[in-house]
């Protein structure tokens, strides 16, 4: 009895390790996150194609990075076969900056703050330019509460700081000024290209 007893123990260490073993071999070497998956920029982002923000009319199918307050972060897109039109343009989001600071206080509530969101966007094609389009997305607690939209042509490996500065004045504790708020960058249009390398 002592030796079955010792047996179905130690054969319970063995598959509870086993069973161990498997579960962080799926969670850390299989990833069916497509997020994960196909994100060029790993800490730090992410892509509207999980959304982050609850937008209802969040309708189309683009690429954000989100960063921290003050964070500044690099991130490379590389050219991608697409069925129509050929593939888009390699192209970096890098020096991405987002500032929120309260400007005025009423004891301890903020009244007024300010919030900078910029990035540095970088045409890494050899020989074509084209519009560069991105949209700074104003959010409060993962809520969309202001868009703004920036353009420029960029020719080949040029680059353009893109930013956008709202002040916003409340009054109270449940005042948007004195919440938490950020910001995500997301391309709206990049140039594509014939002829994929």
């Amino acid at each position: 009895m002592r030796d079955d007893f010792k047996f179905f123990l130690f054969a319970g260490i063995i598959a509870l390790a086993i069973i161990i073993f498997i579960a962080a071999y799926l969670i850390f070497f299989v990833n069916d996150d497509p997020y994960k998956k196909n994100n060029p920029f790993a800490k730090g982002f992410t892509q509207d194609n999980t959304p982050n923000i609850e937008n209802p009319d969040n309708t189309d199918n683009t690429e954000s990075t989100d960063a921290l307050d003050g964070e500044s972060t690099s991130s490379k897109y590389e050219e991608e076969p697409h069925s129509a039109g050929g593939c888009r343009f390699s192209y970096a989001f890098d020096d991405i900056d987002i500032v929120s600071e309260c400007k005025e206080f009423n004891g301890n509530i903020c009244t007024k703050k300010i919030i900078n969101c910029s990035v540095n966007v970088k045409n890494l094609e050899e020989s074509l330019g084209g519009l560069f389009k991105i949209k700074l997305s104003f959010l409060e607690n993962k809520v969309l509460f202001q868009e703004v939209y920036k353009e420029k042509n960029l020719s080949s490996k040029e680059s353009e700081t893109m930013s956008s500065l709202i002040e916003i004045e409340s009054s109270g504790e449940d005042g948007r000024a004195n919440k938490d708020l950020s910001c995500v960058i997301t391309s709206v249009e990049i140039p594509r290209k014939e002829v994929c390398n």
